[in-house]
């Protein structure tokens, strides 16, 4: 989403910067201003989808990491239920 606004932000800022070197009577400071803000987004817009590609991985990765912290918590459950002895056999039915 954020990616987005700014691939929006830097297309906008693309349409005043050929609006601006368009029209003469603009000032020169104007068109720096825009010009430095043209040239921040550009490798947001180059290079977004490894943006997009490195999010997603980091996603994956917490994942992970949260699944196994939730095996090594139920590991550390079962560990000490066994210390204290309230371990019990699962009923086996037939």
């Amino acid at each position: 989403m954020l990616l987005k606004l700014l691939i929006a932000v830097w297309q906008l800022a693309h349409h005043f910067h050929k609006l601006f070197l368009s029209v003469p009577e603009l000032s020169d400071c104007a068109r720096k201003l825009v010009a430095h803000f043209y040239k921040f987004f550009t490798p947001v817009r180059k290079y977004g989808h490894y943006l997009i590609k490195l999010v997603n991985a980091a996603g994956r990765l917490m994942d992970a990491m949260q699944k196994l912290l939730n095996f090594i918590r139920k590991l550390g459950r079962g560990m000490q239920k066994l210390q204290n002895g309230d371990w019990q056999q699962p009923a086996i039915q037939l």
